[in-house]
């Protein structure tokens, strides 16, 4: 990695606001996320951190600026498929769409390709399937591998697509 890489942050935001129905609901002045950083969004409901998530991850956009406020990796537009290659997140939106009848393995097998369980196509090899197998070690639940993912309760749920962003 070069120097400049190192320096640049995986996430800016300078002067951006979010507006909903006229009303401006996140303004974030001035934040920036070095890579390997961990940070912890904390406050009340309705305080905006779900829009703050949605922010980064280009669900929604920000008012328009000359220079663009929110940059990743020093992209001022960058492909939504590199921030989503790039964050984990697990959402109730995502624990929503998991109610389908397949086994545990294969929904983490399918956080490698992007998908909801393993690809139709392409083959799933043995070191795709170690890769999960090792997530579902970390936080402990190898065990549930071969259950149905609509068997389970909905905290095991979550830790599944923890698993999927893991791998």
């Amino acid at each position: 990695m070069s120097d400049a890489e190192q320096t640049t942050p995986l996430f800016q935001i300078h002067d951006a606001s979010v507006v909903r129905g006229g009303k401006t609901i996140l303004h974030v002045s001035d934040f920036s996320l070095a890579e390997g950083e961990h940070v912890a969004l904390l406050g009340p409901n309705g305080a905006g951190k779900s829009t703050f998530i949605q922010l980064l991850t280009r669900e929604v956009f920000p008012l328009w600026r000359e220079e663009p406020p929110v940059r990743f990796r020093g992209a001022a537009r960058p492909q939504l498929a590199d921030i989503k290659r790039t964050l984990g997140i697990v959402s109730s939106t995502m624990h929503d769409q998991v109610r389908v009848h397949l086994p545990v393995m294969d929904i983490v097998v399918g956080g490698l390709f992007g998908t909801l369980g393993v690809p139709l196509r392409g083959e799933v090899g043995e070191k795709d399937r170690a890769l999960a197998a090792d997530a579902l070690e970390r936080l402990g639940i190898a065990d549930l591998a071969t259950r149905d993912v609509m068997t389970l309760s909905t905290g095991q749920v979550r830790r599944v697509l923890v698993a999927r962003e893991l791998v």
